[in-house]
């Protein structure tokens, strides 16, 4: 069973960027790069809920927002429509000077053959309705962001912000 909180990273927008030429201008002052160290995993989201998750379901995921309301999320993937990505390269760039007040972001890139199939699952995404639109970003068990495919993302690099600090999920992707 893969049940947990969704970490407070995610209560920012969190955005992929690839081909759809939304770039972020930043100098980097600090950046780290290491090979990816776990299972990373890309799922189509099938629906969102406002109840807990049943047990023993493997698609889905709590995605509760912190906070004191205790309102449930419960965040279904499609078994069929998931890339599990093995091998490429992390980094992490932290912005400097002028840009010292965007957020930092981690880059993943990625294979060839991982990208031509990281291309294929956003392409199937894009028209569809919310949710169904989103792709579930999964390491470690735990969706990590959830943004909405508005085009298909074809480049090898994939960008991942959301939040001040993703150290984080830097640290759980080189372990």
């Amino acid at each position: 069973m893969i049940r947990r909180a969704l970490p407070t990273l995610v209560l920012l927008t969190a955005v992929v960027v690839g081909a759809s030429g939304c770039a972020m201008p930043v100098t980097p002052a600090e950046s780290q790069s290491a090979p990816l160290s776990t299972e990373l995993i890309f799922a189509a989201v099938s629906e969102q809920t406002d109840q807990d998750c049943p047990d023993g379901d493997e698609t889905a995921f709590d995605t509760s927002w912190p906070g004191d309301d205790g309102a449930a999320q419960c965040t279904f993937v499609v078994p069929d429509e998931q890339l599990t990505v093995t091998s490429g390269q992390i980094e992490l760039t932290v912005p400097d000077g002028e840009d010292a007040a965007a957020q930092n972001y981690v880059t993943i890139s990625l294979e060839d053959a991982d990208a031509a199939a990281f291309g294929e699952l956003t392409e199937a995404l894009v028209d569809r309705p919310q949710p169904q639109n989103q792709l579930a970003i999964v390491v470690d068990g735990e969706i990590e962001s959830m943004p909405a495919v508005m085009e298909p993302i074809t480049d090898s690099e994939i960008q991942i912000s959301g939040g001040d600090d993703m150290s984080p999920v830097y640290d759980k992707l080189t372990g």
